[in-house]
């Protein structure tokens, strides 16, 4: 009988957290607030990534931009990954669109806009990242597609898609010394870091593991997930990397969608 009792408050504790990664937490939003001081300039960095919305409702999304523009940013980047796995999808990240800052919103993207799934890797879809570049330039976003842009005292840094095979790593060495330099690459993996070449990291794809345990951290970590800065801020080897969580869809456990704000000091 006890046995019986333990087993029904174990499945019932399950079936709650159950619900909870899955109906709770993904709608949670946070708008995280980092500092970087001694950068020599001052500026506000809104990072978003990974909405990979699985439905056209942009209500989501409405939501985030709504909390990254009442934060005031001087500029907006945005990390990859807009879709799931079809151009379809694009509609539910309309108000990405509506996203406006005194020196400009920059993007690149991310596997999932090649459709490049997780351990399939099919071959690149070309044509769907064009489409969704074309969908987010349309609404005066600037997409980086190994590209370098000037954003007031910024030099960014957009680098393409690793798994899709298209990330030029060079890219960070032609930053100017003389500017705050930001790297925006939607993955991390295999991406040297050294602030000889950038002072910012900025990556999403990760979703900071999406469950995450006490004492364990990310669980796709601990199977084997690539990903060696996956949870928020860092400091590596006289640079700053941040990995924000991202808004990516259920299920979540400990790891909530994240608007991330990063604050530039002198």
């Amino acid at each position: 009988m006890r046995r019986r009792r333990y087993a029904a408050a174990l499945a019932a504790a399950l079936a709650a957290l159950a619900a909870y990664a899955v109906l709770v937490e993904p709608n949670a939003i946070e708008l995280t607030v980092t500092e970087v001081r001694g950068t020599g300039t001052e500026a506000r960095i809104v990072f978003m990534a990974d909405p990979q919305r699985r439905d056209a409702d942009p209500a989501f999304v409405r939501r985030a931009v709504g909390m990254a523009m009442d934060a005031g940013p001087d500029v907006v980047l945005l990390g990859g990954d807009y879709i799931d796995r079809s151009a379809a999808e694009l509609p539910s990240v309309d108000a990405f669109r509506d996203l406006e800052a005194p020196l400009g919103v920059y993007a690149v993207l991310g596997n999932h806009d090649y459709a490049v799934l997780g351990f399939l890797r099919s071959p690149p879809d070309e044509g769907l990242a064009a489409e969704v570049s074309r969908y987010l330039e349309e609404g005066g976003i600037t997409v980086l597609r190994n590209g370098t842009a000037r954003a007031g005292p910024l030099h960014i840094a957009g680098m393409d898609s690793y798994w899709a095979g298209a990330r030029d790593d060079s890219l960070a060495r032609g930053l100017d010394p003389g500017a705050f330099r930001v790297v925006l690459a939607h993955n991390q993996a295999g991406l040297p870091v050294s602030g000889e070449d950038a002072d910012l990291y900025l990556f999403g794809h990760t979703h900071c593991g999406q469950i995450r345990l006490p004492l364990v951290g990310s669980v796709p970590k601990v199977l084997g997930f690539v990903g060696e800065y996956d949870y928020r801020h860092y400091e590596v080897r006289g640079a700053d990397v941040y990995t924000t969580c991202g808004l990516a869809p259920y299920p979540r456990f400990l790891s909530p969608p994240e608007v991330t704000v990063i604050d530039l000091l002198p």
